[in-house]
């Protein structure tokens, strides 16, 4: 009877440790395996434009695979929805391999956009005497004719040499209620759209119809029509950041530069709209990353492509990129992931 207990004892230790160490394992699988809700899939699905089932038309395909998960499932995975939206990645006839940016440094056209902030610094300072600017034959400073920033508003449709740049800033910096000119950067974002990055934006939301006023009688009605958008965009951007915590946003690029930022999204959102290959925006560079770090991919940093076959584009933003691996190479995926050089949030 002692036998029969202690083999009963042993027998029983023996299948508490087995099934002890294939919890450990299906753990493993539960943490792996990470469930979502139905809502962030809605969200994802809701935010794929018409533009964008044009250029992949196979999306179509993919959303009503995804709407039939969703039916048929009571219970939802990241994994199993990322796997139909790379079951339906179009198959690459390139055989690019990822490759590091090759655009101009930031740092030399931030040192651009300073020496300009200067030259309008000391039109300021000048005005501030003499309530006049000064002479085009005055040298206050040096101006060079490739600025970036020059060719940028050329690209837009604005010409006007740097001194006529230097005196828009200062006159648009007093409308701003800023002590001082308007940064050349803030500019730029605001005639071509894009979402707008500053320290300035409270002054530009407040102020917004006296610059919209300005802009109209001297950059024209369309560039008046233009920073309406982009102070209104970046005031709800805002607005999500600061009321709702929101993180992570759908964004795209911005055909005269820079991004243009849309529909709020939760981080799980975010990665399916990454690895779908869309553009996302994250408030600062380590959320960023955290969309597109994802198991079986690789990621790389890029600064902002402040050239391209469209011109310069200085309003454009850091960002990064997803790679995947086809062929034993890493190829680099469409969609950008952006994030502001100075976090919002």
């Amino acid at each position: 009877m002692i036998l029969s207990d202690s083999l009963l004892f042993i027998q029983k230790t023996i299948i508490y440790i087995y099934s002890t160490s294939n919890s450990a394992f299906a753990n493993e699988e539960i943490v792996e395996k990470q469930q979502i809700q139905r809502s962030d899939i809605e969200a994802f699905i809701a935010g794929i434009s018409k533009e964008d089932f044009e250029e992949k038309p196979q999306r179509i395909q993919m959303v009503e695979e995804i709407k039939d998960y969703m039916n048929e499932q009571d219970v939802y995975y990241f994994e199993d929805v990322a796997s139909i939206i790379d079951k339906h990645q179009p198959k690459r006839t390139s055989n690019m391999k990822a490759k590091q940016s090759e655009d101009i440094n930031y740092n030399d056209l931030q040192e651009d956009f300073a020496r300009i902030d200067a030259l309008a610094q000391e039109y300021y300072e000048y005005y501030q005497i003499h309530q006049s600017f000064p002479e085009e034959s005055m040298s206050l400073r040096s101006s060079m004719s490739e600025s970036a920033a020059i060719k940028a508003l050329g690209n837009a449709g604005l010409k006007m040499t740097e001194r006529q740049l230097a005196a828009r800033l200062v006159t648009l910096g007093a409308l701003a209620a800023i002590d001082g000119p308007l940064p050349v950067g803030d500019f730029v974002a605001l005639v071509t759209g894009a979402i707008i990055v500053s320290e300035y934006l409270d002054n530009y939301i407040e102020n917004q119809a006296a610059l919209e006023r300005n802009i109209r009688e001297n950059e024209g009605r369309s560039y008046a029509r233009v920073i309406t958008e982009s102070i209104t965009m970046t005031s709800e951007i805002a607005d999500e950041i600061k009321n709702n915590n929101v993180k992570h946003f759908r964004a795209r690029l911005n055909s005269s530069g820079g991004v243009l930022v849309t529909t709020p999204l939760s981080l799980t959102a975010a990665r399916l709209a990454a690895k779908n290959e869309e553009e996302t925006f994250s408030v600062r560079k380590s959320l960023a990353k955290e969309v597109v770090t994802q198991t079986g991919y690789e990621t790389m940093h890029h600064d902002p492509h402040h050239i391209s076959s469209r011109g310069i584009r200085p309003a454009n933003l850091p960002h990064y990129h997803m790679l995947k691996k086809r062929n034993n190479n890493w190829e680099q995926m469409d969609g950008h992931h952006f994030y502001p050089w100075k976090s919002m949030g």
